[in-house]
């Protein structure tokens, strides 16, 4: 009781400190030291006496269901039952409320996550076993985990550290892996229906999202469909802003054709981000088949659409004292997923199960452009059809020892246009496309294994795997007349070898103390290789044909205390060592270090192989149950990286600062609530990376300033057909802006959803 009374005042006395929107990091650790020591000792002398829990399974760590505690890697689980307390407006956001994941944002409608400093492409996204990094995915940042619809998730799985071994190019900094919901059968010969609806609104975004599933089942062949509309408006900053800082963070101009003039306006509430909103529909329905109870055939079938999404941080641009843009949208992005997979049980004699899947995605996307006061409206568009494969097979050598086997692969075609329209005239001119006009592809072939094993008389465990890769790119620029280059085509192929190796010891005590190591890889795709672009500063990026694969190499310490259900922590240290890292550097074009591009002098860049970097960091993550129905959790992420290119060191642009989030939540019988704090520590100026990605004109003069907020959830179960949730995020108001994004974050937010089952 000592405890709850203590971290009752804590949080009081918390609230009567936050006014200066200033955190005090000491006072998180204080807490946390202060609860878990308390908790530790009180526990200890109490004979509590709890049923064995269930083991936890995951599917990021081997790509087959595994028990927890069997996997070395690092991972963070996210179930549906907490994917639906977030209320969260996208899946970046579901990412972001853990506080173990870092988000990047330059828009509403977007968000790009970062783990353990590494972003974009440089993080797998796999959704029900399916790669989504495709050969467009770029070094900045991505918007792409936003097509997937949170609502049709039955687990999330973030898995840290490089993960090649297990799923290929890319997953140098780890891999989001999320499941849909599954059909279910029916237990008696009637069909059985279930129907869910959800409601939700969301002031700071003014929101309007309406979610319906639906699932019918019979003995052998269940489905499950479901649609999700979300329509979010402009979004409301905090009112509580740093003086020091100005106007920072305020929408103070925008423009807006009147009269077919560009005119820019004064925004009458400058928290309010103008033209920030936009909506986006999804639809998925999977069908499952089950003849016999050893074979499972499942179809899967998903579709995202978005409305025009406004580039935010563009249109607050500024040319000298106008604006740099009237224009910069992503014109509607869509994705399509189809997916077939087979899984066999009790299949051959040699190996006692196997599955086969064979999908196909379709991604489109676009870019349009316009500069103030100029009548041409440039669009680029590109659509990216794939053709992904993945078999593999399991093979039980005894009961605690398991080998899985597999060969996957993807064939990536990419189509790329480009037009300029006179808005005026509604001409249409030539356009230099962004990727190559006569067409590029890209294919990987792989093949994989893994092993698992333990020893439970000596409480040792064991992790190994290995893939050899092999990816090849094709690229047809065909007419270059526009930028002249020296080259029509360009071919490369790549061949890798990864791997991962650790072993865990568990003490009859409950510590547990692992070691890995880990390779990763990623080759250039067609982004690196053959993209042509405006960059921010009067800069052109041109294709570079000699690009090498990046290679990582890992190794990460880990250590986890449990005392009986009552306290567990767990931290993780690692260093990884980066070579032949792609950044961008001066380069020159036909002799020449500048060109004219889209009417601007501009000078060259280029994607090169430049430099090695060291990452070195730590995440500490802790559960406590304090008092009856009460925990409290803590999650702390910290990440240091520098490049080196031989001669001079910088700091590596992608590298959040100091970030993580404290809660404590409270259940009984139909309520739960819950109060917690995300934070940030401050992101000094000195540490950004002048040359990368980390977006310095959307800082202050000083870099990014530190934040936190406070917030609260509830719900509250009227029957077990209908639950009311209710929320307030960012309660105090703060304005704050995360690390290396170019719109604010939402101010105070009220939450609202109602969700009712049939």
């Amino acid at each position: 009781m000592s405890t709850y009374l203590f971290t009752k005042f804590y949080f009081e006395f918390l609230l009567l400190k936050i006014p200066s929107a200033q955190p005090n990091m000491k006072q998180i650790f204080i807490l946390l030291c202060i609860v878990c020591s308390i908790q530790c000792f009180a526990q200890q002398t109490k004979d509590t006496t709890m049923p064995k829990p269930l083991q936890e399974l995951v599917v990021s760590g081997s790509r087959n269901a595994e028990e927890r505690k069997k996997i070395l890697q690092q991972i963070q689980t996210i179930n549906k039952a907490e994917i639906e307390k977030t209320n969260a407006a996208t899946m970046a956001e579901v990412l972001q409320n853990t506080g173990a994941t870092f988000i990047q944002k330059s828009q509403l409608g977007g968000g790009s996550p970062i783990i353990r400093g590494f972003e974009a492409n440089r993080v797998g996204i796999i959704i029900d076993g399916v790669r989504m990094n495709n050969a467009i995915y770029r070094g900045g940042h991505l918007q792409n985990v936003i097509t997937i619809d949170a609502n049709m998730l039955q687990k999330v799985e973030v898995l840290y550290g490089p993960s090649s071994a297990l799923y290929g190019s890319d997953a140098i900094g780890g891999v989001v892996v999320m499941q849909t919901k599954n059909p279910t059968l029916s237990t008696t010969n009637s069909i059985q229906t279930n129907t869910q609806i959800m409601l939700r609104t969301q002031t700071a975004f003014a929101e309007k999202n309406l979610h319906a599933n639906m699932s019918i089942a019979k003995k052998k062949i269940g489905v499950i469909c479901s649609y999700t509309s979300s329509n979010f408006g402009d979004l409301k900053t905090g009112k509580t802003y740093q003086t020091r800082f100005g106007n920072w963070g305020k929408n103070i101009l925008y423009a807006a054709r009147i009269n077919n003039t560009d005119t820019i306006l004064q925004n009458l509430k400058p928290h309010i981000q103008k033209k920030s909103g936009y909506s986006q529909q999804d639809g998925f329905v999977k069908l499952l088949y089950k003849p016999s109870n050893n074979s499972t055939h499942t179809l899967n079938f998903q579709v995202s659409k978005s409305s025009n999404i406004n580039r935010y941080d563009r249109l607050t641009e500024m040319n000298g004292n106008k604006l740099k843009f009237a224009e910069w949208y992503y014109g509607p992005q869509g994705r399509t997923l189809i997916a077939y997979n087979y899984i066999k049980t009790n299949a051959l004699k040699f190996f006692n199960s196997y599955a086969a899947n064979i999908n196909f995605q379709q991604i489109t996307e676009s870019r349009i452009t316009r500069n103030f006061a100029v009548v041409n409206l440039d669009k680029r568009n590109e659509k990216i059809q794939i053709l992904g494969w993945d078999f593999y097979a399991n093979k039980i050598i005894t009961p605690t020892h398991k080998i899985t086997v597999g060969i996957d692969g993807q064939q990536n075609t990419v189509t790329s246009e480009a037009s300029s329209k006179n808005i005026n005239t509604a001409v249409v001119s030539k356009l230099d496309t962004r990727y190559p006009g006569g067409g590029s592809n890209m294919l990987y072939n792989n093949v994989y294994m893994q092993y698992i094993g333990n020893n439970t008389a000596k409480h040792w465990y064991y992790n190994a795997g290995a893939r050899l890769s092999n990816v090849s790119t094709n690229a047809n620029f065909g007419d270059t007349a526009i930028l002249h280059l020296p080259f029509l085509t360009t071919k490369q192929n790549f061949t890798a070898f990864t791997a991962n190796a650790g072993v865990q010891y568990l003490t009859n005590n409950n510590w547990k103390i692992s070691m890995l190591y880990s390779t990763a890889f990623r080759a250039p795709n067609i982004d690196d290789l053959a993209k042509v672009f405006e960059s921010v500063g009067n800069q052109v990026v041109i294709p570079n044909t000699n690009l090498k694969a990046e290679k990582v190499k890992n190794i990460e310490l880990g250590f986890s205390k449990k005392i009986k259900e009552l306290l567990t922590v767990e931290a993780t240290i690692y260093n990884c060592n980066l070579k032949n890292a792609m950044v961008l550097d001066s380069y020159k074009l036909n002799g020449a270090d500048s060109i004219f591009f889209n009417g601007t002098k501009a000078a060259v860049k280029a994607m090169q192989n430049k430099a090695k970097a060291n990452l070195q960091g730590y995440s500490i993550n802790a559960t406590a149950k304090i008092y009856k129905g009460l925990t409290c959790s803590l999650s702390a992420n910290k990440t240091i990286g520098v490049y080196n290119n031989g001669t001079l060191q910088s700091p590596m642009d992608h590298i959040p600062p100091f970030y993580g989030r404290i809660a404590l939540v409270y259940k009984v019988k139909k309520y739960e609530a819950s109060i917690f704090s995300l934070w940030n520590d401050v992101k000094t100026i000195t540490n950004y990376n002048p040359y990368g990605e980390d977006n310095q004109q959307f800082a202050t003069v000083i870099g990014m300033p530190s934040w936190y907020t406070v917030n609260i959830r509830g719900g509250y179960t009227l029957h077990k057909y209908c639950t009311i949730q209710l929320g307030i995020e960012n309660m105090l108001d703060v304005h704050y802006r995360t690390f290396a994004s170019g719109i604010s974050a939402p101010g105070r937010n009220i939450t609202a959803a109602i969700r009712a089952t049939f």
